[in-house]
């Protein structure tokens, strides 16, 4: 199980670097990138945790993908940082994800949305080969304009909901679950925690 996740994983790095040279990235291909670089590696950690417990191939399954699907929140959350992320908190500059023409889940969805906006955000991507500071200000200004921030949220408090019917499938006793479910939540309140005051709230 571990060497398949870290096999994936390598994949959906690949996969990240290889979307900077292109254009024409969807949510959906950025969302499998997201999943094999992020999610998979997460669920594997909890499937090993329950195998190792001896829980049965059912309840193994379904943990890991419950937190597959938490690993994919949690990175949404650390795309939504790399355009809103406070650097004092982050310990990485503000707007790093835009400055080098990165496609994340937060903004390949703005680059995709009808508008001027995301219009003049493609724009700014395909002539650039990376973004200086003012260009950078700017493209912030385009993903503010076209509501990515609050569609991710949205889709991350999507993602907690799948986690959470997930680990009450896998793990009955309220109790038992309560700490796993606390994962479940979690990535909205790390995205607020370090996040500045541009960006998005829940």
């Amino acid at each position: 199980m571990l060497g398949h996740a870290t096999a994936v994983t390598c994949e959906g790095a690949d996969a990240d670097t290889a979307f900077e040279s292109r254009n024409d990235t969807t949510w959906d291909q950025c969302l499998t990138m997201t999943r094999q670089k992020a999610g998979v590696f997460l669920g594997a950690t909890a499937g090993v945790g329950a195998r190792c417990a001896g829980a049965d191939t059912g309840v193994v399954d379904l943990l890991v993908e419950a937190f597959t699907v938490a690993g994919v929140a949690f990175q949404c959350a650390n795309d939504m940082l790399g355009v809103w992320g406070d650097p004092a908190r982050t310990g990485k500059p503000t707007g790093g994800d835009l400055s080098g023409l990165k496609r994340t889940l937060v903004t390949v969805d703005a680059l995709a949305h009808v508008s001027d906006a995301g219009q003049a955000l493609t724009t700014l991507y395909a002539t650039h080969a990376s973004l200086g500071p003012a260009e950078t200000a700017r493209a912030t200004e385009l993903v503010n304009a076209t509501d990515a921030g609050r569609r991710a949220l949205d889709f991350i408090a999507r993602q907690a909901q799948h986690v959470l019917a997930l680990l009450d499938q896998a793990v009955p006793d309220p109790g038992a679950r309560r700490c796993l479910e606390a994962l479940a939540t979690m990535p909205t309140t790390y995205y607020t925690a370090y996040a500045d005051a541009r960006g998005p709230r829940p």
